[in-house]
């Protein structure tokens, strides 16, 4: 390894700068390991550590991973193991599937069944995306229709939406809580409304709750939304969001409800004028 390793280095030349195009195809052209390496990148920030207020913290969810795509098993019978199929997810069945496992096959990453989505409180067609694991989650209680619906956002969506500097919060309000009606009267099916999801993004990553839950670092966002409707009309909204503090994969309905009811009281003492 010694020697590969130094046979690599003097091949680079150390006389001038290179561009990041340059060195990511210098490293995989020179690449020697039998497996996927990695690469340790060194930033001069220009700032003092040993400065509080010059410190720097943070994390970055990469463009595309990390490089591994996570491998899907679905337990469903039926027509939910046609919907999951139709959904992407790897590997879908029953019977046939437990069979080859208990026979030693384990060509897989994640499993996940309708039985445990339903034990959280969900049906599988909640999931908008194949892969829970690799979703974020975006939890709305719109509280005077008494509607619940859970809406599943890919990592990588939320990363490619861009926050929207041109468009006030109040219109990203209304065009979320328009779309959220429609969704309840059946007039717009949210996963073939291409708009719709990218609307709902471009609200949470407006809001507070969001940049917080960005500097606190946290893998896995649930977002929930209680939607206080006024007698005056949709424009009227109000969208309470917050973040759930939970390392789960989904959270359980129940468990959303509990907390979606204590801001709701906490909210209808502080602030009764969003609820007449």
């Amino acid at each position: 390894m010694g020697k590969k390793l130094d046979n690599v280095r003097s091949k680079i030349d150390l006389t001038r700068e290179h561009s990041v195009e340059e060195a990511i195809s210098f490293l995989k052209d020179h690449a020697f390991a039998k497996f996927d390496e990695t690469v340790d990148m060194a930033v001069n920030l220009g700032v003092d550590p040993k400065k509080s207020d010059q410190m720097v913290r943070g994390t970055v969810v990469l463009p595309y991973g990390t490089g591994k795509s996570v491998r899907v098993l679905v337990f469903a019978k039926g027509e939910k193991e046609k919907e999951a199929k139709d959904a992407g997810a790897d590997y879908a069945g029953a019977e046939d599937l437990v069979e080859k496992i208990q026979q030693g096959w384990l060509e897989f990453d994640k499993a996940v069944s309708e039985a445990h989505l339903k034990a959280s409180g969900w049906d599988m067609g909640a999931f908008g995306h194949s892969n829970p694991f690799e979703c974020h989650f975006v939890y709305v209680h719109d509280v005077d229709a008494k509607d619940v619906r859970l809406f599943s956002i890919h990592q990588s969506h939320l990363e490619a939406v861009p926050v929207p500097t041109d468009i006030p919060n109040s219109v990203l309000v209304y065009l979320v809580a328009e779309s959220l009606s429609d969704i309840r009267q059946g007039t717009l099916e949210a996963g073939r409304d291409n708009a719709f999801l990218p609307k709902l993004v471009a609200y949470t990553k407006c809001t507070k709750a969001y940049a917080l839950w960005v500097r606190e670092g946290k893998q896995r966002l649930h977002f929930i939304i209680n939607v206080y409707r006024s007698k005056q009309g949709v424009e009227k909204a109000m969208l309470r969001p917050f973040v759930a503090n939970s390392n789960d994969v989904v959270l359980k309905a129940a468990d959303m409800m509990a907390l979606s009811r204590e801001l709701i009281a906490i909210d209808s003492t502080r602030h009764p004028e969003w609820f007449v």
